[in-house]
C-alpha cells in the first residue's frame, strides 16, 4: 500500500507540472523532487591486498584477476517500481498492441493510476508528449511527459543494458520463454547482490522471476 501511494505522488506531481509548464520558464521540472538523492551506482570495491598464487617454485605472484564482492546499489527501488507500473498501465492500455495509445487510452491509463481527467485534459496532455504530431504517444513519450527521465535510474539503466547480451544466451541455453530469477541476474550482473537483484525484479512486475524480453525492455527505457 505504502508503494502505491508512494507512485501515485509520483503520478500526481508528474501531471500537475503538464498544467504548469510555461509559467516558470527558469525550470520546468522544479517540481519534481525524487524521495531522496539518488547516487550514482557505487564502484566495486575490491581488497586492498592483491589475491596470491603459489607456482612451482612455491613463489608468491599477484593474481591477475581479483574477485569482486558484489555491493549494495545506491537506487532508489520506488522510482524504479514507478517506471515499470506507468509501462505496465500502458501495456495494458495499447488495445491493438502497436506501441502507441490515444488520448482516450491515455485518459484510461491516467484513471487506472488514480489520477481521474477530463477529455480535453488528456488530450492537452498527449499533445505536449506527441512529438510527431500524429495523436498517439509511445511509451517513451509517455515516460518523458511524467517526467521519469529525471528520477536519475540512467546508471542502472547502463548496467542492465551491459548484461542483456548474457542474459539473452542464457535464456537460449535454457529454452524459449525461460524465466530468469535473482540467483541467474546476479550471476550475470556480478557485481550486485542477489538481494538487490531481488529487490529489481520485484520493481519490474515479476513474481520471482521475469522474462529476458520485460528485462530489455526496462533497461532501454531506464
Amino acid at each position: 500500500m505504502a508503494r502505491r501511494n508512494k507512485m501515485l505522488n509520483y503520478c500526481s506531481m508528474s501531471t500537475q507540472s503538464v498544467q504548469e509548464q510555461g509559467s516558470d520558464s527558469a525550470s520546468p521540472l522544479a517540481f519534481l523532487r525524487p524521495p531522496q538523492a539518488i547516487e550514482p551506482i557505487s564502484k566495486i570495491q575490491t581488497k586492498s591486498q592483491p589475491l596470491l598464487l603459489h607456482n612451482n617454485h612455491n613463489q608468491a605472484r599477484p593474481c591477475p584477476i581479483a574477485m569482486a564482492t558484489p555491493q549494495p546499489l545506491t537506487v532508489d527501488f520506488e522510482a524504479l517500481s514507478y517506471i515499470s507500473r506507468l509501462v505496465e498501465a500502458f501495456q495494458a492500455f495499447d488495445a491493438d498492441g502497436d506501441g502507441l495509445i490515444t488520448a482516450a487510452e491515455l485518459r484510461g491509463l491516467l484513471g487506472s493510476l488514480g489520477l481521474e481527467k477530463t477529455e480535453p485534459e488528456a488530450r492537452d496532455m498527449l499533445a505536449r508528449a506527441d512529438g510527431d504530431r500524429d495523436g498517439r504517444i509511445s511509451v517513451e513519450e509517455l515516460l518523458d511527459v511524467m517526467n521519469a527521465g529525471e528520477l536519475g535510474l540512467g546508471a542502472l539503466g547502463a548496467l542492465l543494458q551491459a548484461a542483456v547480451p548474457a542474459l539473452e544466451s542464457l535464456a537460449r541455453a535454457n529454452g524459449d520463454g525461460a524465466l530468469l530469477g535473482a540467483d541467474e541476474m546476479a550471476r550475470v550482473l556480478g557485481t550486485v547482490s542477489a538481494e538487490d537483484c531481488a529487490e529489481i525484479v520485484a520493481c519490474m512486475g515479476g513474481d520471482g522471476a521475469i522474462s529476458v524480453e520485460e528485462f530489455k525492455l526496462m533497461a532501454d527505457l531506464l
